[in-house]
């Protein structure tokens, strides 16, 4: 299961913390980004022989990003397209 993470450079960085039992793996550990926590999850769903992940990473920023900065940020893309 590690050695998935090992040739996936999005998720290598973070390390995540991986137990497996009975064909289900569960992701644990903090990520930066959403991307990575989905990229994990995806990587540990492509192993042989696993047949469901429980994805606890967390995600944490490196930064804080004040809400209104969000809530900016949505507007104009939702502004450049609503759908």
């Amino acid at each position: 299961m590690v050695d998935a993470f090992r040739f996936d450079p999005r998720v290598l960085s973070y390390q995540p913390l991986v137990a497996v039992h009975n064909g289900v793996v569960t992701l644990s550990g903090v990520v930066s980004n959403l991307r990575a926590k989905q990229d994990a999850e995806r990587d540990a769903r492509h192993v042989v022989g696993v047949w469901d992940v429980h994805n606890l990473l967390k995600v944490r920023t490196k930064r804080f990003i004040p809400d209104l900065h969000i809530g900016q940020t949505i507007r104009e893309a939702l502004a450049r397209d609503p759908t």
